[in-house]
């Protein structure tokens, strides 16, 4: 099973984080190191300023 980040594959970069199980052929979702420290400081600030429901920030920035 591969793991990928859906952001990278948004954004057109390498996706694959890591593959557990070579004999099982399936995807699925994880997050990478560098989009979990953008979606956290996002979060942080949202709550911070009051402003955001944590389920409605956009990785892209809005």
């Amino acid at each position: 099973m591969k793991v990928v980040c859906v952001w990278c594959q948004q954004e057109g970069k390498p996706a694959i984080l890591r593959e557990e199980d070579p004999q099982d052929h399936g995807v699925t979702q994880g997050i990478c190191e560098h989009h979990a420290v953008v979606l956290l400081a996002r979060l942080r600030r949202s709550f911070v300023s009051g402003t955001g429901n944590p389920r409605t920030v956009a990785h892209d920035g809005r």
